[in-house]
């Protein structure tokens, strides 16, 4: 007998951390592979036992990752209100040269924002970047992260230490879910539901009459 396919998990991928959240904790984990990446260049110890271009090799890919960084940048930027001029000042190029170079960057995470699972196979994968399927985990282990690479003389761990955060200099300014971002996200999902049409799950169509009763009784229950 065939085994049953697991379903795909209904969307958005921001019910439970905004997307400004996600978009951060996604620029975070890519950071932190890039650091570590690199960290395995600085050793010579092991130089006669590879080829020559084996460092121009680790640093092509260094670069790769790099680029995966500025992307993750980008998004985040646009996430916090960034204006195209603004970022393409910080990327010393022409607003509409930003604007071209990274627009089906974020189109693509908008579309894995409202379809953050696909089939692969026989298995399930994540359309969403590094870092952001398990959101609270990854925080947790970021803050870890920073404790264990950070110097205490670094400016970013001196700041936390002073506001009493060195413990969670990830997950403690991470945006919270307001009223305001859960109704953008309902309907950010209303109208991708809506554009697909028939093609629409009845999981998807239940997620989301779920999440928007839910939704209404807070706000009524915040009113009264």
């Amino acid at each position: 007998m065939t085994a049953q396919l697991p379903p795909i998990p209904p969307g958005p991928a921001d019910t439970t951390h905004p997307r400004r959240a996600l978009a951060r904790l996604a620029l975070s984990t890519a950071y932190r592979e890039a650091a570590d990446f690199a960290a395995g260049g600085v050793p010579t110890v092991s130089d006669e036992y590879g080829d020559g271009y084996d460092n121009v090799d680790q640093a092509a890919r260094l670069v790769s990752m790099a680029q995966d960084v500025l992307v993750r940048a980008v998004i985040y930027a646009r996430e916090r209100g960034g204006r195209w001029d603004d970022i393409a000042e910080a990327l010393n190029v022409a607003a509409g040269q930003a604007r071209d170079q990274y627009t089906a960057a974020i189109e693509q995470w908008e579309d894995a924002l409202n379809r953050p699972w696909e089939r692969s196979g026989r298995f399930l994968a994540s359309r969403m970047p590094d870092g952001t399927t398990e959101p609270d985990e990854t925080a947790a282990d970021l803050d870890q992260w920073c404790l264990q690479h950070l110097k205490q003389n670094h400016g970013a761990r001196h700041n936390a230490h002073n506001d009493g955060l060195e413990d969670h200099m990830v997950s403690a300014n991470l945006s919270k879910h307001t009223p305001v971002t859960e109704i953008a996200s309902l309907t950010r999902t209303a109208i991708y539901l809506a554009r697909r049409g028939t093609a629409t799950s009845p999981a998807e169509l239940d997620a989301y009459e779920t999440r928007k009763k839910i939704l209404l009784a807070s706000l009524a229950q915040e009113v009264t």
